[in-house]
């Protein structure tokens, strides 16, 4: 786990181009503070530069950027099955170090773009090949990969800030990146709110010739169709044998490891299957929240019953400054503050640990979102919905209550506005009066409790959930290992009949084989992760006195004002956060002009 930032220019590098990026990298030294190292070409116009987290083989031997032959590779991020592919690559390269970078590199060597078909593992990474240049992001976008495009050529880090601060980036979000953030709460890629900025989107590959020449390509997508197999006894035990086998991966280290155990099913089975499957006994960590959403009760219990050792790390009030240092952790408009409460979480587990297991990615795998389930259940209303919306509009008048207002509810705008009604509830009303929804969110053909969970898995997971585990965890310098994002796990769970999955209610099938070793009493519903408390950081001067005039894509400021006036309720006090945050970018980076390299 590491950071890297680096370009490839149209021209020569010049002293004050290496200058420049050796302060990049040094930006974000807190990403891998145990070496460093960097590599260039003055007339090829390419600079790499690596921060090493020394996670397997800490020998110096394993330091980036790596070079074999006229390849030279930046990597951040772990290939859990190295070992496996070393053993297939041991005819064709002659391996020097005991770690995964080697592996990767001399894959990439033997079989180019193939390589990357076998590998179970978050990664992103930039390899020069000579004359080419490739940046890759993994299948799921654990590991992220920003780029910037001028006159003089591209370039990319691992974090936006870096690159945001160096060039001088300008904050110019359009009426689609607006929209997104108020509704999503953050900007769908791979797009940033920042001119020219972008992200690299999971499972891509940015290839750049030396004239300059871009072309992306993604090398896997989602598997589109859905399988029909209903859920049986072997096939669950099947499902638990693949997580097995990728938690025991993950375990692979020359450092000490942890897991993040918030005291919900995802957490706990992991924990669970460590202990009586694997034989082994993890230290676990939970923060706790007492002006928030507390598991920290719900978590000893289980790591109680689960005989593990336990901590437990009181959340810090750190309410000053508190949408500056969302805004620094991020570098760009994301609203999750899960990520303060993972910095704090890995900043005071830093002493015992250097990787943590958690539980990220299970609401995605498992229908865990309460979402998932009302789709579920409504399906047949959701159905009508988008077939005879005049049945609907009739029906509306003879139903009685709560089924009157569902139906009024799906009676008006598509499967877009659906969706997004339900995400955020009464709040949705007000944010059509600020801007409307643009774009499209949900695939159409597919039934709507399935598109909402492929929509999460190809946005909000690589766009909020993930970088906010990533950004809190390596700020404090500590490696987050997900086993729910396995490939293999997931190509599999889409065999089975999805239905299955739900109706039985969220997260059926984890629920199942967590039943193997925890009670029933431990596992009651409405558990939730690591939920910061948003109203630590929100007032109505935050948007009272900002420079919210310079947003003018249709905001409505007396409607702000109006919502200002409440910050009791818990739809404004999201609002306002997402609000207090697009006043934070527009006031700081709004004036900035770039400058040449």
């Amino acid at each position: 786990m590491c950071g890297f930032v680096g370009c490839k220019l149209r021209r020569p590098l010049n002293q004050a181009d290496i200058n420049m990026l050796r302060h990049m990298r040094k930006a974000i030294k807190y990403r891998g503070p145990d070496d460093e190292g960097e590599f260039f070409d003055v007339e090829q116009g390419l600079y790499l530069g690596h921060n090493r987290l020394a996670i397997i083989d800490l020998d110096s031997r394993s330091k980036q950027p790596m070079k074999r032959g006229n390849h030279v590779i930046a990597y951040n991020g772990e290939i859990y099955n190295y070992l496996e592919l070393k053993e297939k690559l041991l005819g064709v390269a002659d391996f020097q170090t005991t770690g995964d970078t080697e592996v990767l590199l001399e894959g990439w060597r033997y079989e180019g773009i193939r390589s990357l078909a076998p590998l179970d593992g978050m990664f992103a990474f930039a390899l020069w090949n000579g004359h080419q240049l490739f940046l890759v992001t993994d299948w799921f976008g654990e590991k992220p990969l920003y780029y910037f495009e001028n006159s003089e050529g591209l370039y990319f880090s691992s974090e936006p800030g870096s690159l945001i601060d160096a060039l001088q980036i300008s904050f110019e979000p359009d009426e689609q990146a607006l929209s997104d953030f108020l509704y999503l709460g953050y900007v769908r890629a791979p797009k940033t709110g920042f001119k020219n900025l972008s992200v690299l989107s999971p499972a891509s590959v940015l290839q750049l010739q030396s004239d300059g020449t871009k072309e992306i390509s993604r090398y896997w997508d989602l598997p589109q169709e859905t399988g029909h197999l209903p859920l049986s006894r072997s096939l669950i035990q099947e499902t638990k044998d693949r997580l097995c086998i990728s938690l025991q991966r993950r375990l692979r280290s020359d450092v000490p490891v942890g897991l993040f155990l918030s005291g919900g099913v995802d957490s706990s089975l992991c924990a669970a299957l460590c202990k009586y499957e694997l034989g082994i006994d993890l230290h676990t960590y939970t923060v706790s929240f007492p002006d928030g959403h507390d598991e920290s009760v719900a978590a000893s219990a289980i790591a109680s019953h689960l005989k593990l050792s336990h901590t437990i790390i009181p959340s810090q009030n750190d309410d000053a400054g508190g949408i500056k240092i969302l805004a620094d952790l991020f570098g760009i408009p994301n609203d999750n503050m899960t990520a303060l409460a993972i910095y704090q979480m890995c900043a005071a587990a830093k002493k015992n640990l250097t990787i943590a297991i958690t539980g990220l990615g299970g609401d995605e795998i498992f229908y865990g979102y309460n979402r998932y389930e009302h789709f579920y259940k409504n399906r047949m209303f959701y159905w009508l919905a988008n077939h005879a919306k005049f049945v609907l509009k009739g029906l509306s008048y003879i139903l009685p209550g709560q089924q009157s207002s569902l139906i009024k509810d799906l009676s008006q705008g598509d499967r877009d506005w659906q969706f997004l009604r339900i995400k955020n509830g009464a709040a949705f009303d007000l944010y059509k009066k600020i801007i409307p929804p643009k774009g499209h969110f949900i695939e159409k053909f597919i039934p709507f409790f399935e598109a909402t969970r492929e929509f999460d898995i190809q946005n909000s997971l690589p766009q909020s959930f993930i970088p906010s585990v990533d950004r809190g965890s390596m700020r404090a310098s500590v490696e987050v290992r997900t086993p729910f994002l396995n490939r293999d796990l997931y190509e599999f769970i889409r065999t089975l009949r999805q239905s299955d999955l739900i109706a039985g209610g969220k997260k059926f099938l984890a629920r199942t084989i967590l039943q193997e070793y925890l009670p029933l009493n431990l596992l009651t519903e409405g558990k939730q992760g690591f939920v910061y408390p948003a109203k630590r950081h929100i007032s109505s001067d935050d948007i009272l006195h900002s420079a919210l005039a310079k947003l003018h894509q249709g905001f409505s400021r007396s409607v702000i004002e109006d919502i200002c006036t409440d910050t009791s309720n818990a739809q404004n006090t999201l609002l306002m956060l997402r609000l207090s945050l697009l006043t934070y970018f527009t006031t700081h980076f709004h004036s900035h002009q770039k400058i040449a390299a």
